[in-house]
């Protein structure tokens, strides 16, 4: 494994404690933890073409960290999505660059970038060991609907975050075309039509 290879030191090492703490990270944030979290960026497969579509790319981005995340759950600490995370700002950028190419307004390729990346890291903290929602529940539960929505569905945890991330896109395709039809009344306003 990728960490045993490193001089990272946390208490909580494993998958499984990470599951049962995933915010208990109690160690300073080194040079080594700086490095490893470096070296799961540069292994993060994203599609390198400049010509893809940019729902494409956002899926494929946000599947790829996901899936780094879940990999290596002693990086998380260090790749909280914000604006001034000093590792994978390259990424961010190439990412912001595919989006504008999709013919997306300016004012929203920074939120289309940050929401699947939340989406993608609070998928991997929340249940960084992919235990099924089924055995989170006890068979005891009073919340009856919830364990009857868990029973109801029959995706695996990779298929479920799919359909959520595709969901999120379309989403923001919606978004998208709502403020290019309210622009476009607000042209034909000002041109003197009224319609």
């Amino acid at each position: 494994m990728f960490f045993k290879r490193t001089a990272i030191r946390n208490d909580y090492n494993s998958r499984d404690s990470v599951q049962q703490n995933p915010v208990g990270f109690r160690h300073q944030i080194g040079a080594a933890q700086i490095n490893s979290a470096r070296l799961v960026l540069q292994r993060l497969r994203v599609p390198k073409q400049k010509d893809i579509a940019w729902q494409d790319f956002v899926i494929a981005a946000a599947k790829g960290f996901r899936k780094a995340l879940l990999r290596h759950p002693n990086t998380v600490p260090l790749m909280v999505p914000q604006p001034g995370r000093p590792l994978g700002l390259t990424m961010r950028d190439f990412a912001g660059e595919i989006v504008e190419r999709g013919d997306v307004p300016e004012h929203l390729v920074y939120p289309i970038i940050d929401s699947t990346e939340t989406l993608a890291f609070g998928a991997a903290l929340i249940n960084p060991a992919q235990i099924k929602p089924s055995r989170l529940l006890t068979t005891e539960t009073k919340h009856i609907h919830l364990r009857a929505a868990v029973a109801a569905d029959a995706l695996s945890n990779d298929a479920r975050f799919e359909k959520e991330l595709r969901a999120l896109v379309a989403g923001w395709e919606v978004v998208i075309e709502q403020e290019r039809q309210a622009e476009s009344a607000g042209s034909t306003r000002s041109n003197g039509s009224t319609g």
